[in-house]
């Protein structure tokens, strides 16, 4: 989906400031900011379903076209060259990764708030959560994981999610915590 206006954008673009103002700032063991977020990255998702026909933009398309892969020692390293504005889903990670934005500018927005960055910059994201982003100007980014498969298919099964049922956060490790799906109502 190459969108003309930032304005399309559903998640907020801020101007950049500085690649560490985070807006709408969520710690990672805060259940209710977390499903908040989600829930605006949910719907985000189905403005994109509405408008391009896929909730997750033209990713497809983007990997079709600007996704490298590598495997080294454990390491999953994913190389995706995104165009300037696009707008995209990622699917749901198990596993925490590593950042790399090596070139570019970009919105994106996390369970844990949104933030406009500049190259170069990196960040580790918790296991269990998604990205919705916009890209301002061409970007590359690499995401890092540990993984053993040496296939695509092999690795996305070891490092990705269908739902969030089948991810690990913080508050399910509280004995007697409430249930993950104990929606807050925004």
């Amino acid at each position: 989906m190459y969108l003309a206006e930032k304005e399309q954008f559903v998640i907020p673009t801020p101007e950049w400031v500085s690649n560490n103002e985070v807006a709408n700032e969520v710690a990672v063991d805060d259940k209710q900011g977390r499903l908040i977020a989600r829930k605006q990255i949910e719907s985000f998702q189905s403005s994109l379903q509405n408008h391009v026909g896929s909730e997750t933009g033209i990713m497809d398309q983007v990997n079709d076209n600007g996704l490298s892969e590598f495997f080294v020692g454990g390491a999953y390293i994913r190389r995706i060259i995104i165009p300037a504005n696009i707008a995209i889903v990622s699917k749901i990670w198990t596993k925490e990764r590593f950042w790399i934005i090596s070139e570019g500018e970009v919105t994106f927005k996390t369970e844990m708030g949104t933030q406009r960055v500049k190259a170069h910059y990196t960040k580790i994201v918790p296991p269990g959560s998604k990205v919705a982003l916009f890209t301002h100007t061409d970007t590359i980014w690499y995401a890092i994981t540990g993984a053993t498969g040496t296939t695509t298919e092999e690795v996305e099964k070891q490092v990705t999610a269908d739902d969030y049922a089948q991810c690990s956060y913080p508050w399910d490790k509280i004995e007697g915590g409430d249930s993950m799906f104990d929606i807050v109502e925004s």
